[in-house]
């Protein structure tokens, strides 16, 4: 989550393998439905102070019927003792 981590993510990104270059998706925190959202392989290609969440993208990432997807769980959490939770079917 930038900007809050961009310190940890500057080290990472510079501890980067010799000769690799990562490529990095960058979706914007309050956009939806995939505006925004761009691929990078450079830091500066980052506006200082907007808000991102950062991830390593995935080059070939499973697919369900040539598709992308996400797998949402959602849980209620009742109580910790014990235990007690319902999931959403």
């Amino acid at each position: 989550m930038l900007p809050t981590q961009y310190a940890e993510f500057r080290t990472y990104y510079e501890e980067k393998p010799k000769g690799k270059t990562r490529t990095y998706i960058a979706k914007p925190e309050a956009d939806c439905q995939g505006r925004g959202i761009f691929l990078t392989r450079n830091i500066e290609d980052l506006e200082p102070g907007k808000h991102y969440v950062i991830q390593r993208y995935m080059a070939r990432p499973y697919l369900l019927d040539g598709l992308k997807f996400d797998l949402r769980i959602y849980v209620l959490l009742c109580g910790t003792n014990p235990l007690r939770l319902y999931m959403f079917n």
